[in-house]
């Protein structure tokens, strides 16, 4: 039998089924926050601190200090003393990391003041030499304490100077007397034997040259410190070896409150240091000056 309209739906026709809609509950676990932000920040932290004490283990002794300071005070930690870390630490990257700057600035500093000190003995013996040649010498003891040495900033410097008993030079002359002549002698006997150059110079009092034709104290000095070069020569002094004459006139008084002063009249022998080939002087103590050797 056939089935009636009935069966498949309403009494209109109209579909009957029940329709069931489901409905998925999502449940939320909530939102977890910041903290691993957190975490992150103390691992960066962390790995920034070891490698500024990485850093701190391989500057010098001295950043290290300065960088203890700071974290013991941090007050004191002024500007100046930033700016000497700032200057250490660039020394140590610049001449500790190729380690040839230092050393060779060290090495030759060394080499130069042993030099110096090697240069400061043999003109010590020259000195030695000279004051007992003084001394054993019957012909110069008229001559002793016409004689001054003593240790300068340019090398030893040897005075010939006149007294009232005595004069080196004939009054008003560039010739010399006997016995400044042979001391000249045994002088430059010495010198010859020294790698060293050698300065002369001629000096006079404030008297002024009588001889009315032009000829003054500056022709005067020059003309005895010229007649003292020609005396070392023949005693075996090398040309090459003579670095300059001066003629100075009155213009270094030895006794400036007394420009009449007999002491004014010398002649000077400065044996220089090694100038190295610049010409400039290579190693000199800072607090040198005047040094008497005697």
């Amino acid at each position: 039998m056939a089935r009636g309209d009935g069966e498949h739906g309403g009494k209109n026709g109209h579909d009957n089924r029940v329709i069931i809609i489901r409905r998925k509950k999502v449940i939320s676990h909530g939102h977890h926050g910041g903290a691993w932000k957190v975490a992150f920040a103390d691992f960066v932290t962390a790995l920034m601190a070891l490698f500024i004490v990485l850093w701190v283990i391989g500057q010098s002794k001295e950043v290290r200090e300065y960088v203890s300071e700071y974290f013991r005070d941090p007050g004191a930690f002024n500007s100046k003393t930033k700016a000497t870390i700032i200057t250490a630490n660039v020394q140590s990257l610049g001449e500790d990391a190729t380690g040839l700057k230092r050393t060779k600035h060290n090495d030759s500093t060394g080499q130069e003041a042993r030099k110096f000190e090697a240069e400061r003995r043999a003109l010590s013996e020259v000195e030695r030499k000279l004051r007992e040649m003084l001394d054993d010498t019957p012909e110069f003891s008229t001559l002793r304490t016409m004689v001054e040495i003593e240790l300068t900033a340019e090398g030893l410097r040897i005075q010939l100077i006149d007294e009232q008993h005595a004069s080196i030079f004939d009054l008003g002359s560039a010739r010399l007397q006997r016995e400044a002549m042979h001391l000249l002698t045994k002088i430059g006997q010495e010198l010859a034997a020294l790698p060293n150059q050698v300065i002369i110079e001629g000096h006079t009092d404030s008297r002024p040259y009588s001889a009315g034709n032009g000829y003054s104290n500056w022709e005067l000095s020059a003309d005895r410190a010229n007649a003292a070069r020609r005396v070392l020569e023949s005693a075996g002094v090398r040309r090459d070896q003579i670095r300059q004459v001066r003629g100075f006139a009155d213009r270094m008084l030895r006794n400036t409150d007394n420009p009449f002063d007999i002491h004014n009249r010398r002649v000077s022998i400065i044996v220089l240091f090694d100038r190295g080939d610049s010409g400039e002087q290579r190693y000199l103590p800072e607090n040198l000056k005047y040094i008497p050797l005697r």
